[in-house]
């Protein structure tokens, strides 16, 4: 998974972040990085990922009720944002 995009809409536009699990994703790794760019904005935002085997969950940032999450595999010691959980 070089990278993979993923739009979030909520149903209005008042909601601020949304909760995502996203599932089977076969090449997800905790090298994998995910961020939230926002038209305008000088960086995107890094969101922080919880890995469950081929499960992740994370909470993305809203900007007029809607974002889209990048995900994409990248070196751990420069970006760890994916947390194992254990069972």
């Amino acid at each position: 998974m070089p990278c993979s995009s993923v739009s979030v809409t909520a149903d209005g536009q008042n909601a601020q972040c949304m909760d995502i699990v996203l599932r089977n994703v076969k090449e997800i790794t905790p090298q994998s990085v995910c961020t939230v760019p926002h038209p305008g904005a000088e960086a995107a935002v890094p969101v922080a990922v919880c890995l469950d085997g081929q499960t992740i969950r994370l909470t993305v940032p809203l900007q007029r009720g809607c974002g889209v999450m990048k995900l994409e595999n990248k070196d751990a010691a420069a970006n760890p944002t994916l947390t194992p959980t254990h069972k």
